[in-house]
């Protein structure tokens, strides 16, 4: 590699070449500051040569305008000169009175010292242009010489770094630089060749390492390559069977993910499924009847069960026990619950009461036409005065709650209690029928 490197550079080595390569770039970089340097000078010294020459012709110009004054001036001075002969004359032989000839004198003196006093701010007025225009030409002298010494300098160190060159002149520099394709490209090419020495010396190096002063032979060098090819092929192996092994795994993945979805949407289907048997059984024969009317069991005995807690001063209460029956929850003696067997009769007329009142109240708010009559059918002879007196009070309660209750009984004492009575007389025999009488109270 080396032979073939001196054969396409002249024999030169990489150290060669890099050296002359970092000479010339620095010739380069010196040639472009001298150009850009005179580039920069060429329009600054222009410019001041600009300068120069419009600052001499204001100078010429204001000259011009000096000398223009000063014979203004002169000539105001003769001409104030006659006009104060003329003055003389006319005093000696003027008409008018001496006093109009003073202040047509004065006047004519005042417009002719305004004059003057104009005259003088113009001539101060050139001579301070006059003197600006000096400096700024005085100026301008030393930055064409101030630029001048500069372009000399520039010019002696632009020979003097010319002549440490294998170039003649600054054509033959500029022929000699190269394009800026070929220039990136053969930095690359030393770049990489840099790049790659170096890494053969740190291989070489390792491997001087590895040998520790061993001689290696030609037959345990190709068993070694034998080898270093193997490995590679068994890496290349291992690299293609990881990314088989990626693939499935990713394809195993993207199945658990579907999985997942599935099993998901199996948890939300037999949910679904488990509503629809309960549903199913709700709905088989008679169960969703039965179901029904044991909610309505179970409300009307709450209505009725606060009846009877109202009938008995909060002692007693109806409740439905598991097989759909009812039984009595005693309060007065801690809530035990016991049979409806165990009542009196007062307490069982009382219990059917509230029962009647309460199915009734259903039947009035599921029905199009509310009931507005209640009958009661005897029962009452069971009842002690205390209790009768109780029931009577419910049913006046209940006469205010805009529903008629009428009673059929043969207790005296409920009767003088009812404001209003219907007596029913039988028929007699072979005689008159059935008679019913009105009584009030």
């Amino acid at each position: 590699m080396l032979a073939a490197w001196l054969g396409a550079y002249g024999g030169r080595t990489p150290e060669v070449l890099a050296a002359e390569w970092t000479a010339l770039a620095d010739k380069d970089r010196a040639a472009d500051a001298l150009r850009e340097r005179l580039r920069k000078s060429e329009p600054y010294l222009d410019n001041l040569l600009a300068s120069i020459n419009r600052l001499q012709l204001e100078l010429e110009s204001l000259g011009q305008q000096k000398v223009r004054l000063e014979t203004e001036q002169a000539s105001l001075k003769r001409q104030l000169e006659d006009r104060l002969a003329g003055l003389k004359e006319k005093l000696g032989g003027a008409t008018g009175t001496v006093e109009e000839q003073i202040a047509e004198t004065q006047e004519r003196l005042d417009r002719l010292r305004k004059r003057e006093r104009e005259g003088r701010v113009l001539l101060d007025q050139d001579a301070r242009a006059l003197e600006e225009a000096n400096h700024r030409a005085t100026a301008a002298r030393q930055a064409i010489e101030s630029a001048t010494a500069s372009l000399a300098d520039i010019r002696s160190r632009w020979e003097e770094a010319l002549s440490r060159t294998m170039f003649a002149d600054a054509e033959e520099v500029g022929s000699s630089l190269l394009d800026s394709f070929t220039e990136d490209k053969w930095r690359k090419e030393l770049q990489a060749y840099r790049e790659r020495e170096a890494l053969l010396r740190e291989k070489r190096a390792e491997l001087e390492q590895k040998r520790a002063g061993r001689m290696v032979a030609e037959d345990e060098w190709r068993l070694a390559s034998e080898r270093l090819t193997a490995a590679r092929e068994e890496d290349e192996a291992a690299l293609e069977r990881r990314a088989r092994a990626n693939r499935d795994r990713e394809d195993v993945e993207g199945k658990h993910t579907h999985w997942k979805a599935l099993e998901e949407r199996k948890s939300s289907t037999e949910v679904q499924l488990d509503r629809m048997s309960k549903l199913q059984a709700v709905l088989r024969g008679n169960a969703f009847i039965d179901f029904v009317a044991k909610e309505q069991l179970l409300q009307v005995t709450r209505a009725a069960s606060d009846r009877l807690s109202q009938l008995t001063h909060r002692r007693y209460a109806i409740e439905v026990d598991s097989e759909g029956g009812f039984i009595i929850r005693d309060d007065a003696n801690g809530g035990i619950k016991r049979p409806v067997s165990t009542l009196s009769g007062g307490e069982t007329f009382l219990t059917s009461l509230a029962l009647a009142l309460a199915l009734s109240a259903q039947i009035q708010l599921t029905g199009e036409s509310p009931l507005e009559f209640f009958f009661l059918d005897e029962g009452f002879g069971t009842l002690d005065p205390e209790l009768l007196d109780t029931v009577v009070s419910a049913l006046e309660q209940l006469q205010m709650e805009r529903l008629t209750v009428g009673v059929i009984s043969h207790v005296p004492e409920l009767r003088a209690r009812l404001p209003k009575r219907l007596i029913v007389e039988p028929a007699e025999p072979a005689g008159a029928g059935s008679r019913i009488t009105l009584e009030t109270m």
